[in-house]
């Protein structure tokens, strides 16, 4: 977030909205900056945690039938909740 005019607090918490679900267009009303402000940032949000899991993601392990019982896990307790 290194050279943005907006304070760092309202982008994560623009952020945190679009993580919760609201629509871009909501969030930017409701902070009161423009629709396409709100891209900007989730656009240099997505290409830093793109840039971090080069980092991180490194010489992972995981086969396919790993992550579909992981996802059956997540389904039943979404289910059960």
């Amino acid at each position: 977030m290194y050279d943005l005019r907006t304070d760092k607090e309202i982008v994560f918490l623009a952020l945190k909205m679009i993580l919760k679900g609201m629509n871009l267009r909501s969030v930017a009303k409701i902070l009161e900056i423009k629709l396409d402000t709100v891209r900007r940032w989730l656009q240099i949000s997505a290409k830093h945690c793109e840039e971090v899991n080069k980092v991180s993601m490194k010489e992972i392990d995981v086969e396919k039938v790993e992550l579909n019982e992981l996802w059956t896990h997540v389904k039943k307790k979404h289910i059960q909740a």
